[in-house]
This record gives C-alpha cells, structure tokens and sequence, in this order.
C-alpha cells in the first residue's frame, strides 16, 4: 500500500488535473489516492465526484456538471439523481445503469449504450444523443424536447419494452431513428422530426417463442410532426393528434387511427392499406394519390378533404362525411 501510495504521489507531481479532464486518461494509482485523499492538495483540480463514481460505480445525487466521461465504462452505474447537466459521456457504456431523476440536459451522449438502463423521469433536453442505443430503456416520463436522436436504436431486445409513456419529445430530431415496437402512449412529439423514422412493429419468431410488437402512440401528441416516410405499419394510434402533421410518403398498413385526429395532415401517397380509422378526423386533410383500400371509415370526418387520384376500392364509408359534406352510407351492414 506505502509502495502504491509514493507511487501515486511522484505521478501527481506530473499530473497536470483541470475539471475536464478525461475520465479515462486518469491513472488508476491516482483515482484511489485522490479518492481516499480528496482533500490532498495535489488533487486540486480534480472533480472527486467523478472519482468517486470510477471508484465505486456509484454517485447518487452527485454533481457532475460539465464532467468529461467520454467512453467511461459504468455498466450498471447507480447515478440516481445525479447532475450530469452538460457532461461528455460520448461513446460511455452505460447498459443496466440506474438513471431515475437524473439531469442530462445538453449532455453529449453520443454513441452512448444505453441498454437495459433505467431513466424514469430524467431529463435529457437538447442532450445528442444521435447513434446511441437505447434498446428497453425505461424513459417514461422523460424530458426528451429538443433531443438529437438521429439514428438512435430503440427496438426492445426480446420481450423486454423500450418505454416512452408520457416522455416529452417535443421538436426532438428523430429522423431515421429504430423507434420499433417502442411504447409511446401519451407521448408528446409536436413539431418532432421522425422523417424515414422506423416506427412499424416487428414479429419475431423462429428460435424465440413467437410475440408481436406493436409502436403504440395511443393520445399521442403529433401535432405538425414531420413523418414523412416514416413507416408505423400496424401501429397502435388510437385517439393521437396528427393535426397539420406531414405523413407524405408514410407508410401506415393495418395501423389503428380510431378516433385520431388527422385533420390538416398532409397523407399525399400515404400507404393506409386496411387501416382502421373509425371516427377518424381527416377533415381538410390531403390524401392525393393516397392508398385507401380495405379501410373502414365508418363515422370518418373526410369534410374538405382533397381526395385526388386517392384509391378507394372495396373500402366503407358507413354514416362518413364526405369531403363534399354529404353522408354516405356505402358499406353499411343492413
């Protein structure tokens, strides 16, 4: 211990510490002397917070503010309400780590393994977080509003959720971020970029027992989302608001839109193929080019729409509001 101890203390004369300095590039003789020795004037200018942490793989309730935690290994860190507002932890491994009421406001976080971590009511706005994996993250209740989450893998790993109920993704750049099979019920992304976003669910099978995911945005807010592109084939959107939304392009087969509110959306060559839009809003809705096939409309508000070139075939319009403003009874059962 003595032989450890004069050795950390001759590398400390050299050592030239700031509050930035990168986790990784402190020597392990250093971590534990200043660790045991926080107080030890050739510490000075080193964040102990983030000794702590490299020593103990937990700091709840730490201040870590601005930290450089750039590719730090925390597997299965306990950061519970810590403050991590601003830190570089691009490139950290971070899976299984306990995050719950942590600020990671306009944190880097790029490239960061979330998996299997808990960040149940953290806060993450503006935080990059482009490139990391989040597969079954629990983020409910999250502050995500103005994230980068650009290329963010968030598909659940066998049959464990990715959980982003009641999260604030407002203006949050998803685009083509792997959002499939994510739970986003009562999620807020108005204004968010999900352009050429992955949302459709996924069917598994084969080695695994066979299970089915859906994206549920049930009461989601997409208010003047972009998801141009975006595929949410199959997805679970009873009751959202898609006002003024762009969904040109997306492809939105067998997906549940009962009582959604798509009214002003853009759906110019939008994929509804057998969609389910019973008590749908679709009024001043564009739909040129749409595919309207084997849908039920029944109850749909389609007043004003622009229906132009749409396809319509073998679908029902039962007691649906025409865009003209009449009331057709096609396809009701007698």
């Amino acid at each position: 211990m003595k032989i450890r101890t004069i050795l950390a203390v001759g590398l400390l004369s050299s050592f030239t510490f700031s509050f930035s300095t990168p986790a990784r590039s402190i020597p392990e003789e250093l971590r534990s002397f200043c660790g045991r020795f926080p107080l030890n004037s050739r510490c000075k200018g080193l964040n102990t917070a983030v000794l702590k942490l490299l020593e103990s793989n937990e700091c709840m309730g730490c201040d870590l503010k601005g930290a450089n935690l750039e590719d730090a290994d925390l597997k299965r860190a306990n950061l519970e309400g810590a403050n991590l507002e601003g830190a570089n932890l691009k490139g950290a491994n971070l899976r299984a780590a306990y995050l719950a009421n942590v600020n990671l406001d306009r944190a880097n976080l790029e490239e960061v393994n979330f998996n299997y971590a808990k960040l149940k009511n953290s806060t993450l706005r503006n935080a990059n977080l482009e490139k990391s994996k989040l597969r079954s993250v629990n983020l409910n209740g999250a502050d995500l509003e103005g994230a980068n989450l650009r290329d963010a893998y968030l598909v659940p790993i066998a049959n464990d959720a990715t959980f982003l109920i009641g999260a604030n993704l407002k203006d949050a750049d998803l685009e083509k971020a792997n959002l499939r099979g994510v739970n986003l019920t009562n999620a807020n992304l108005e204004g968010a970029n999900l352009k050429d976003a992955w949302l459709q669910s996924v069917i598994v099978s084969g080695a695994w027992v066979s299970y089915r995911y859906l994206t549920n945005l049930s009461n989601a807010n997409l208010k003047n989302a972009n998801l141009t592109n975006a595929n949410l084939d199959t997805a679970m959107a009873i009751g959202s608001d898609f006002t003024n939304a762009n969904l040109s392009g997306a492809n939105l087969e067998l997906a549940n839109l009962e009582d959604a509110n798509l009214s002003g959306a853009n759906l110019n060559e939008a994929n509804l193929y057998k969609a389910y839009l019973v008590d749908s809003n679709l009024s001043n809705a564009i739909l040129t080019k749409a595919e309207l096939v084997d849908i039920d409309m029944t109850g749909a508000n389609l007043s004003g729409a622009d229906i132009t070139d749409a396809k319509l075939d073998d679908s029902r319009f039962c007691g649906t509001v025409m865009p003209d403003g009449s009331r057709s009874q096609s396809g009701c059962k007698r």
